[in-house]
Formats: C-alpha cells, sequence, structure tokens
C-alpha cells in the first residue's frame, strides 16, 4: 500500500509517505488554516502544496489531517478543494484524530493538544468529542497563544506603570533583542503563530513565579476540558498529549502530574502526530496490531534520524 499523509497546521505542514519499501518525510514552515488567511494567500499555498504531492509522490491514498475542522462549513470548503485534485484517493480527518491515533493504533482513548491553540478530543466506540476548541478570538484557553498572551499582559503593564518592572522585563527585552522603545511596534506587528512562539521564552525562564503561575492556569484549564470529555464519554480513558508546548520538559512534567494526582491515567507523549494520519488507511483496511506497531516504530525512527523535529 503506498500511502501519503498530509498534517495541516496553522504555522507548518508536514508530509510523511510509505510504500512499504521506502519512507520519505518534508516540512513547510507555512501553515494552512483556511480562516486565518486571506483566499489569495491561501489558493497560493494550496495550490504549491499540491503541485508538490501530485508531482513527488506516486500515492493509493492520501490521508490530510487538518487543524481547524470545525463546522459542517470547514468540512466542506476542504473537500471541495480536495475534489479537484485528488477525488476519491483522498481520506479527510481533524488532525486531534491522526494525533490520537498515533497513540492508540485506533483503539478508545483521549488526547489533548496544546501548542499554538489548543483541544481535547476523545474515541470512545463510534462516538467523538470535543472540548476547548473555539480558536484564539474565543477560546484556546490553554494554549501556546493564551500562555504567551497572558505573558505579554504582564510585561505591557510594567511597561505603562501598571506593575513594578521586575528583571524579567528587561530581559525579555533582551531576548527579543530590542530597545524599550521599540516594544510597542513590535508586539502589535506579531501574528497568532509569533505570540505562541514566545513559549520558548517563558520555558526558558520556567522557574520564574510570574510564569509558573501561567502555566499553572494552563494546567487548570487543560484539566477541566479533558474532565469534560471524560464525563461525556463516561469512561476514565488513558490521556495521551501531544503539541509544541510539551518541548517543554518541565511543562510535560507538570501536566503529568497534575493529571496522575487527580487520578486520570496518563498515556503516551505523542511526538509525531502526522504518524497516526499515515497509519489510518492500515487500520481501516485491518492490519495486525503487530504490524502497526512495527510500522509506528519504524516511522518514527526515521522522522528522527532527519532531525526535523525539534
Amino acid at each position: 500500500m503506498r500511502v501519503l499523509a498530509v498534517d495541516i497546521g496553522g504555522s507548518k505542514i508536514d508530509i510523511l509517505y510509505h510504500d512499504g519499501f521506502k519512507t520519505l518525510f518534508k516540512r513547510f514552515s507555512w501553515g494552512l488554516k483556511h480562516r486565518d488567511l486571506s483566499k489569495s494567500v491561501f489558493n497560493n499555498r494550496f495550490n504549491k502544496l499540491m503541485k508538490h504531492i501530485l508531482a513527488e509522490y506516486a500515492f493509493d491514498q492520501v490521508v490530510f489531517s487538518v487543524a481547524g475542522l470545525d463546522s459542517h462549513e470547514d468540512w466542506i470548503f476542504w473537500r471541495g478543494k480536495l475534489d479537484q485534485h485528488v477525488k476519491d484517493r483522498y481520506i479527510l480527518v481533524h488532525d486531534v484524530k491522526a494525533a490520537l491515533y498515533t497513540a492508540t493504533l485506533g483503539l478508545d482513548g483521549i488526547v489533548v493538544i496544546i501548542g499554538t491553540g489548543c483541544n481535547v478530543y476523545g474515541e470512545y466506540g463510534d462516538r467523538a468529542y470535543y472540548s476547548g476548541d473555539w480558536g484564539w478570538r474565543y477560546g484556546d484557553d490553554f494554549s501556546g497563544y493564551r500562555a504567551s498572551r497572558d505573558f505579554i499582559n504582564i510585561i505591557l503593564r510594567m511597561y505603562d506603570g501598571r506593575r513594578r518592572k521586575l528583571k524579567l522585563y528587561d530581559t525579555f527585552l533582551e531576548y527579543i533583542g530590542i530597545e524599550e522603545g521599540e516594544l510597542i511596534p513590535y508586539l502589535y506587528s506579531l501574528s497568532v503563530e509569533d505570540i505562541a512562539g514566545l513559549t520558548g521564552f517563558m520555558c526558558r525562564y520556567y522557574s520564574s513565579r510570574i510564569i509558573k503561575s501561567i502555566f499553572n492556569k494552563l494546567l487548570e484549564e487543560a484539566y477541566n476540558a479533558i474532565l469534560a470529555v471524560v464525563r461525556r464519554i463516561g469512561s476514565n480513558l488513558s490521556v495521551n498529549y501531544t503539541g509544541g508546548l510539551f518541548r517543554c520538559a518541565q511543562f510535560r512534567q507538570d501536566l503529568v502530574n497534575y493529571l496522575c494526582n487527580r487520578g486520570l491515567e496518563v498515556g503516551e507523549y505523542v511526538k509525531y502526530p502526522i504518524v497516526g494520519g499515515l497509519l489510518i488507511p492500515y487500520i481501516e483496511a485491518g492490519y495486525t496490531r503487530e504490524y502497526l506497531v512495527s510500522l509506528k516504530e519504524d516511522l518514527i525512527s526515521y522522522i528522527e534520524s532527519m532531525g526535523e523535529y525539534i
């Protein structure tokens, strides 16, 4: 079986190919969330992606795991786009499903995603449940974007005198490489993804009381979203976790401890959610669990040998 997986997020696109003999991996450092882009920018990027896919890979099936499939209209939009290029050869899923299947190989479970955005997704039998996935305007209460936004708010309070300036203020200016007079133009130039990216600074200074309190608030919000899915499922399934913020080892360990201390079973740290996307056709075709485990391990080993994931 020749399978291509395409994981489409807001800040990057990953492509993974496997045909039984060789494996290939490619990353584009730009995203493709249609609600966050102008029509012309989206179309240019989408056409570039499809041109690459059709020119570089010979596949029987392609799985698109897409962030932001939050409404019936989103599904119609994406199916309309994909039908023009790969009709009858593609599977379209929410990116959270691919992340979950990386851990569970198609079995019941829950996954919490904390990156630029955030989400909790659970499957139990033929039922699926979401919580917390409302985007940066109205939700993302436990996302990297929300953590950085809360931190920026504190920095601005120090800037305008509502809060006493601490050493952390000067350290932050030094980290982003600007003078104080450049702070406001710099902050207002940032995209949602850029803002979320400031969690790199926050992770570096994780022990700061201010930063720790922000992350503690995120843990509480994430737990509430997980609990909402657990209650609706009616079963205490294993909770897996994925997303850019978990590259911060301190936050990753704090989440594990937080959930364990509240009686939840913690599952796998999913570093490579695109693997689950590629496995979906094999799962649907009824391949044995032994085969799926072996293929998953091979795919992860290949990706890690590429050095693409940081």
